[in-house]
């Protein structure tokens, strides 16, 4: 079988990953700032920018999530063109090791994980009545759901391609032991959410609830020889925080069906998720798929 971390197509030498790397992050900062640009120009003449200096431009939650979704679009075009000139392989050997990409797994971990936010949300709903608020919006929702079907497929593939494909795939080239290879990539994914409202109003301890998140994606994509079941399990993830169950302070405010409006705060049972959950969803993914040979591939 071909292996994930090594890949065996293509040309795979260090500094192509780099390079990989670097033309995929100006690709979407670039296109990142021109989509605010455009989402502007939608509210004010191009003669008129110029003038506004300071003044607060007030987008919808909408037009901020299509601002905030498009440049990851932007991103996976430009992973597409780094792997077939670049690395000169196809992208879906940075998603997966198999022939082609295994939809079913997709499906699998979203139907998995999207029953336990659905029955986390209800015991944080009833545990909790008065801080959750039906906040169902038609003139809203509707436009909602359609951005994140169309969006978020593309911000969570950009996700795992950066950081289950070419951070894991690169790193294997240096690190020897899968386990620290997972962590290092884990680490660059809190690493990546330093900037996010969360941190400023939790502190600097949620960012381990992102590491840990890092490590269980990191172990699932290792030992099923392909990312289909992380992003499936992040897809779903985001999906459901941005569509059915939001907070009012979180990085991609919207108006979901539900909104937490109690205040942000942290505690360790914030981490209950990813120190008792993950590694129940992590044994069940193990006995479906029967994975073998831990030691040779985490240690």
């Amino acid at each position: 079988m071909k292996s994930f971390l090594f890949p065996s197509e293509g040309v795979n030498s260090g500094w192509r990953y780099l390079l990989t790397l670097l033309i995929v992050l100006v690709g979407v900062i670039l296109f990142g700032s021109l989509m605010s640009l455009v989402v502007m120009l939608t509210k004010f003449p191009l003669s008129e920018l110029a003038n506004l200096k300071d003044s607060i431009i007030n987008f919808s939650k909408n037009e901020m999530l299509v601002t905030n979704l498009i440049p990851f679009a932007y991103g996976v075009l430009f992973f597409w063109i780094s792997a077939k000139y670049l690395l000169k392989r196809p992208l879906k050997t940075l998603i997966t090791a198999r022939l082609r990409i295994d939809w079913k797994r997709f499906v699998v971990a979203l139907l998995v994980w999207g029953l336990v936010l659905i029955g986390t949300s209800l015991l944080s709903y009833f545990s909790n009545p008065d801080t959750i608020q039906w906040n169902f919006k038609a003139e809203t929702f509707y436009y909602l759901v359609l951005i994140a079907l169309i969006g978020i497929p593309f911000q969570t593939l950009f996700e795992e391609l950066l950081l289950r494909g070419l951070f894991l795939q690169l790193g294997a080239k240096f690190i020897p032991k899968g386990i620290v290879n997972i962590c290092f990539s884990a680490c660059l994914f809190g690493a990546l959410h330093l900037a996010n409202p969360e941190i400023s109003e939790l502190g600097y301890a949620a960012v381990v609830y992102y590491i840990l998140c890092g490590i269980f994606e990191g172990i699932i994509a290792v030992m099923d020889n392909g990312a289909e079941l992380a992003w499936g399990f992040h897809f779903v993830n985001n999906f459901f925080a941005v569509v059915f169950f939001n907070t009012t302070w979180g990085a991609l405010p919207t108006d979901s069906l539900f909104l937490d409006l109690s205040a942000p705060s942290f505690s360790w049972n914030v981490l209950f998720t990813p120190l008792i959950i993950y590694p129940i969803v992590l044994f069940a993914f193990a006995k479906i798929y029967k994975w073998s040979d831990w030691k040779s591939k985490l240690f």
